[in-house]
């Protein structure tokens, strides 16, 4: 069990902080917040059980797959839990997966920074989804929300970017993509921070 406790410790955060990411992007329906709290707990007991074979066996590959899968789960799970219109809540949701992609790839790529690389992908995605979540809900949310209304306009771009992040991350063993294609990966991420920047 201590051996996978950094890979169950990755999963716990990652998952919160995705489901915080797209709460603090979409705009919630109900005022309740048992009701979210009961949900991303669900989804969290889901996502970790799905993996842990996985993170035994250190098929990392097969976990990032589960994860996708999991993630249209949440993504068409928790969409009656808020008031976006079907495609604001899809535009969100490619956005949510574009930075889970660039937190996951940078995680993995600054990893070493820290005393134990295996909790310093922990601590970077705590940090970087943080970031994320903070700059997104003191800075970027009004912005944001005058963005979604035009979302015709802005929608090829971004998933333009997941298809090319998906074409890297489907293509072999993650790991190896990962320490072999760092480069355009980098390249791929700061392209797509142009893109939302612009």
């Amino acid at each position: 069990m201590t051996s996978i406790f950094p890979d169950l410790s990755r999963s716990v955060v990652t998952d919160l902080m995705l489901v915080l990411l797209l709460s603090t992007m979409a705009t919630p329906k109900y005022k309740s917040k048992f009701l979210y709290i009961f949900v991303t707990t669900i989804i969290l007991i889901g996502n970790v059980s799905a993996n842990y074979y996985f993170y035994l066996t250190e098929n990392y590959t097969a976990v990032f797959y589960v994860d996708f899968a999991m993630l249209i789960v949440i993504g068409i799970g928790l969409k009656p839990l808020f008031s976006d219109k079907i495609v604001q809540w899809i535009f969100s949701y490619i956005t949510m997966l574009n930075f889970y992609v660039a937190v996951v790839i940078l995680s993995y790529i600054l990893r070493d920074i820290f005393p134990n690389p295996i909790y310093g992908i922990v601590y970077l995605r705590l940090i970087l989804f943080s970031a994320i979540i903070v700059a997104f809900h003191k800075r970027v949310s009004k912005v944001y929300r005058k963005v979604l209304d035009y979302w015709h306009i802005y929608i090829l771009p971004i998933a333009s970017l997941l298809a090319c992040f998906l074409a890297y991350f489907f293509s072999g063993d993650i790991e190896e993509i990962l320490t072999n294609n760092y480069v355009p990966l980098l390249l791929l991420i700061l392209l797509g921070l142009s893109v939302y920047v612009s």
